[in-house]
């Protein structure tokens, strides 16, 4: 999986700074018949509380904060529609 960086700048009034959250196993949307490559280990960047970039491996320490995870899973991206 290749690093995608996203292309929005960041809002007015959210938080500045980074946070790389690495170590994640990050849902790829890989298709239903190849269950195993659904999933790889990767990194979340955060920037200014938007996404900035999702790839796969350690991802470089250049924010701010580092979060390191074991066993977590993650779906950068997904909105959750149904609330209330």
């Amino acid at each position: 999986m290749e690093a995608v960086r996203g292309a929005s700048e960041p809002k007015p009034g959210r938080g500045g700074g980074a946070t790389l959250l690495r170590g994640l196993r990050l849902w790829t949307g890989s298709p239903a018949d190849a269950p195993a490559s659904r999933t790889a280990t990767g990194f979340v960047r955060v920037e200014h509380g938007c996404i900035a970039e999702v790839g796969s491996g350690p991802g470089e320490p250049r924010a701010a904060e580092v979060v390191e995870f074991a066993n977590a899973f993650a779906i950068p991206g997904l909105i959750d529609a149904h609330v209330h």
